[in-house]
């Protein structure tokens, strides 16, 4: 296991076979300075959190290109908000706050994905960690 990724990620990708590689930056305070420091902001995935009564639902995407909350109502029938940074870290407390992984199955979460991302030839992503990156092939 690699310190500073989380834990649940680190053994949800170790599950499913899938290769990752680590990268490594200095410590930042908050994810638009992990994505800079990535140097690959057009390929750079994030999550975007929503909740209502009917549980939590992740929507990943590209950075810089968060997803209109009236679209995911609308698609989803759902009356979604955004999750507060409070709620974040209690329910993903092996993660640094503000620095949520897109990989909503690891937490067992519904997930939508943007058709940016499965388009793209590699993503870079935040492992949970303001020090670590992991880098996939699209």
């Amino acid at each position: 296991m690699r310190l500073n990724v989380s834990e649940r990620l680190e053994q949800y990708l170790a599950r499913r076979g899938l290769a990752w590689t680590p990268v490594d930056i200095a410590p930042v305070t908050n994810l638009d300075e992990a994505i800079r420091a990535s140097g690959q902001a057009a390929d750079f995935a994030v999550a975007t959190v929503l909740i209502d009564v009917s549980g939590l639902l992740m929507v990943v995407h590209r950075a810089g290109n968060p997803p209109s909350l009236a679209q995911l109502r609308k698609f989803t029938g759902r009356p979604l908000q955004q999750l507060e940074p409070l709620q974040a870290a209690s329910f993903f407390d092996d993660c640094h706050p503000g620095f949520i992984p897109p990989v909503g199955a690891a937490w067992d979460l519904d997930v939508l994905v943007d058709e940016d991302i499965y388009g793209a030839r590699q993503v870079c992503f935040t492992s949970g960690s303001e020090q670590v990156l992991i880098q996939m092939a699209g």
